[in-house]
């Protein structure tokens, strides 16, 4: 992942999201071209502190996110501004009517 501050070699998607969370500036979130899937253990909360979230795949026909294995959400959105883009989200289970903000595919 590189977000514009460029993450290293070891920097996963959850990491990328908690450094873009902790700053009120808007961020963009951009993978490595060569990254075609990125499999989750667990849902990733992207909060309301942090600004604007713009998350940039490689193409929805070449990158997907997938919510893992288990039934979680892929992204819990607590009052978020978050932008999707270009990548396909696969493998979550959804909110329900208490849990409005959360996004997955079920």
């Amino acid at each position: 992942m590189m977000p514009a501050m460029v993450c290293d070699s070891t920097c996963s998607l959850r990491d990328a999201v908690l450094a873009a969370n902790a700053t009120s500036a808007s961020d963009v979130i951009n993978f490595d071209p060569a990254l075609t899937t990125i499999t989750l253990e667990s849902e990733i909360l992207i909060g309301a502190g942090g600004g604007a979230l713009t998350i940039s795949g490689n193409g929805a026909k070449f990158f997907a996110i997938d919510g893992g294995p288990d039934i979680n959400r892929i992204f819990f959105l607590n009052v978020a501004d978050v932008k999707i883009t270009d990548a396909t989200l696969t493998g979550g289970e959804g909110g329900d009517e208490l849990l409005p903000h959360a996004l997955g595919v079920g």
